[in-house]
Order: C-alpha cells, then sequence, then structure tokens
C-alpha cells in the first residue's frame, strides 16, 4: 500500500473506505467520528454565528433602507453592482431566506419533536401532511430571469384525521371564491376598508408602500359600506369534524406551519411572499386573480399580518397583488416583525 493511503486525514479516509480489505474497514469507527465531530461543530458555529450575523445584515439593509437597490448602479455597494434593482432584491431575500429558516429549525426543533410526538399520540396516521401547492419561481433560461408556475409538495404538521375527505374543503373553496359562501359573521362588523388615496377618489385600494418607511402600511375601518358582506367574508372553516384535538392547537397557534421551514430551505417557498395556492383552488380562479402567483409563495405575508380571515376571498387576493407589485427588502423585514403578533393574537385563525 503506498504510504499515502496510510495517512489518516479526511481524504485518506475516504480513500480508505472504498479499498477493500483497508484500514477503514477494520475501523468503521473513525469515519462515523469523524462525521459526527464534523456535523456538531458545523451545529455550533451556525447556534453561535447565525445570532451575530444576522442582525448586522438587518442593521445593513435598513441603514441602506430601500435605496440598497439604488437606480444608479455607481451608488450600490461594489457587491451589488453587477446585478440589476430585481436581481438584487432575490439575490439578498433568498439568502437570508436560507439563513432565518435554516436556524430557525435548528432552534424549534425541540419544540417540534414535541409536537411530532403530540400528533402521533393524538390520533393514527403520519405525522407530517404533505399536499400539493402551486406558486411561482424564478428560472435563467437563455441570458434572462424568467417566471413560471409550478407544484410543489408542501410541509405541515398533520392537523386532520388520515384520508380525511378533501372534497369538502374543495366544495367550500368553490363557494369562497364565488362569493355564496354562508357564515356565522356577526352582522355588525362589516370588514376592513382598505384605503389608498390615489388620483381616482372612487378607487379603493391597500396602502402598502410608499417609498417611507414610517409609512408601510396604513390600515383604516370602513366609513361607507365596502364589498365585504356578511355572507362572503374569508372565515376558515369552523367546526369540521376531520380535524383532530391536536390539530385545533396547531392551526390557533400556527405551530402546525413549522415544517414550510423545510419548503424555504428547499426554495420553493420564502419566508414572506402569498399564501401558496391549491391546484383545484387555481382552476376556479377568475383571470386577475392569477396575479397573486407572480411571487414566490411565502409561509407569511401581508394579507396573514393585516387580515387574514376577516376579509373576502377577492380582498384577500388584492392585499396579495399589492405584494406582488411592491415587494422589497423593506416591506419583507415590516411583515416579519408583524407576524409573531399576528400569531400570539390568534386573529383569524379559526
Amino acid at each position: 500500500m503506498a504510504m499515502k493511503d496510510r495517512t489518516i486525514n479526511k481524504e485518506g479516509v475516504l480513500e480508505l473506505c472504498l479499498a477493500p480489505n483497508d484500514k477503514a474497514i477494520r475501523y468503521p469507527l473513525l469515519l462515523t467520528m469523524q462525521r459526527a465531530i464534523e456535523s456538531f461543530v458545523a451545529i455550533v458555529m451556525l447556534v453561535i454565528i447565525a445570532p451575530v450575523v444576522l442582525p448586522m445584515l438587518a442593521v445593513i439593509i435598513i441603514q441602506t433602507n430601500h435605496n440598497i437597490l439604488w437606480e444608479k448602479p455607481e451608488d450600490r455597494p461594489r457587491w451589488l453592482r453587477f446585478f440589476s434593482r430585481e436581481e438584487a432584491y432575490y439575490l439578498i431575500k433568498r439568502a437570508f431566506d436560507f439563513m432565518v429558516s435554516l436556524t430557525v429549525l435548528i432552534l424549534a426543533l425541540p419544540m417540534m419533536l414535541l409536537t411530532a410526538i403530540a400528533v402521533r399520540l393524538d390520533s393514527p396516521g403520519p405525522i407530517i401532511f404533505k399536499q400539493e401547492r402551486v406558486g411561482a419561481r424564478r428560472r435563467y433560461v437563455n441570458g434572462k430571469w424568467v417566471w413560471e408556475t409550478q407544484t410543489f409538495t408542501i410541509y405541515k404538521f398533520r392537523t386532520m384525521k388520515h384520508n380525511a375527505d378533501e372534497s369538502v374543503h374543495e366544495a367550500y373553496i368553490d363557494k369562497l371564491i364565488n362569493g355564496s359562501l354562508s357564515t356565522e359573521a356577526d352582522s355588525t362588523e362589516t370588514g376592513l376598508k382598505l384605503t389608498f388615496a390615489a388620483a381616482d377618489a372612487t378607487e379603493e385600494r391597500i396602502k402598502v408602500y410608499t417609498g417611507n418607511a414610517k409609512d408601510l402600511l396604513e390600515m383604516k375601518k370602513a366609513n361607507t359600506d365596502v364589498a365585504t358582506k356578511k355572507d362572503d367574508k374569508l372565515y376558515k372553516m369552523t367546526n369540521d369534524d376531520r380535524i383532530t384535538r391536536i390539530g385545533g392547537f396547531l392551526r390557533t397557534s400556527s405551530l402546525d406551519e413549522l415544517p414550510q421551514l423545510f419548503n424555504v430551505l428547499k426554495g420553493d417557498m420564502s419566508l414572506v411572499g402569498p399564501r401558496p395556492a391549491l391546484p383545484y383552488e387555481v382552476k376556479r380562479y377568475k383571470d386577475w386573480h392569477h396575479r397573486r402567483l407572480e411571487a414566490i409563495p411565502g409561509v407569511t405575508g401581508l394579507w396573514q399580518v393585516t387580515a387574514r380571515s376577516q376579509v373576502t376571498f377577492d380582498e384577500m387576493v388584492k392585499l396579495d397583488i399589492e405584494y406582488v407589485d411592491n415587494q422589497s427588502l423593506e416591506m419583507d423585514f415590516w411583515i416579519l416583525l408583524k407576524t409573531p403578533a399576528a400569531v400570539i393574537s390568534r386573529r383569524g385563525a379559526k
């Protein structure tokens, strides 16, 4: 055997492992220990470094404001000068998504293990619920970035009985989109009126982004009637006997959505973006509804932190479209900061 084959280093161990009747076979524990130590060091470094790096990244982005995507390339940081405004945004967004989702998954691992045990003990069936969803993704084709619609598998903790009838929810979605859903909404509550001082005073829009961080989102209650009716609000299904005992708590606390961070790691989703749509939901879309699919779907979004289940389906779509048209790093941070309060208040989480 050559001398280098007997050298115990990473390269040597791998070579020995691949060679029959060699030392790595006689000492399999060596390779196992090496891999375990490397994994442990990587996790420790991530947990220690991430809390330091992420705040620094946030400070840099906030200090440069939305002008990190300045119109003049020479005004950008050197490492961003070769990127267009849109490319720079998605580059930073993807890097941030990856770092944050990985860090949160590591820190939330004990909670996820407890949740998995609770789901398993509560009812028979798989711990993780997998479902096909529809969303957008960016691909580099022929020298340019293009958007395309894709289907992907979303992950959640199972909150319903195994093999529950999906047609029940499909019928609910059909009525919801068509505005024929009957709910027990409080007749005194007419919903949210989101107004925007536009040139056309008759056009009701949502004021989301004006270029000023202090004016990021102004929500106002209705002074007059709006197209929000008692019988077509976006209330989630209630009194659904398909939901398990632990499932109701997981939904109201949003703990069932923690596995979606794996979708963020894979790049199927972002931390912030429109809610990922169901295939049978997309089939029922009106033409203008499809505009909400022009952004990477997110775990949280503008709809979740402002209105959630308190608006009609059309108003939810308008919120998503406003995000599509005005998305920026500043808005993403604002939505992320608002998300914990929305989860704790359980607004619209039924």
